[in-house]
C-alpha cells in the first residue's frame, strides 16, 4: 500500500468533526479555542475530538502556549503528527 492509500485509510476511520479538526491543524498549528471558533462550534464539542486525535496519534502539543484573553490563562496550542 502507498502511503497515499494509507492516509486515505485512517481518514475513512475518523468522524466528521475529527476530520474537521484535523483538516484544520493541516493549516496551521491551533488552540482548542480556535479550533472552536473557527469550526463555529463551543470549546466542549471540539476539545474531546482533539484528545481522540492525541489518543490515535494523529495530532499533538506543539510545545506553544497561547494566552486566552477570554479564560485568562496559557493554553496549549495543537499541531498534526507529521
Amino acid at each position: 500500500m502507498s502511503q497515499t492509500q494509507l492516509e486515505s485509510y485512517e481518514q475513512l476511520n475518523l468522524g466528521r468533526r475529527q476530520r474537521e479538526v484535523l483538516s484544520l491543524l493541516e493549516r496551521c498549528n491551533l488552540s482548542g479555542q480556535e479550533i472552536a471558533e473557527c469550526l463555529g462550534l463551543p470549546l466542549h464539542s471540539v476539545s474531546g475530538r482533539v484528545t481522540e486525535l492525541v489518543r490515535r496519534g494523529k495530532v499533538q502539543d506543539s510545545g506553544s502556549r497561547r494566552f486566552n484573553a477570554e479564560t485568562k490563562r496559557w493554553v496549549t496550542v495543537w499541531r498534526k503528527t507529521e
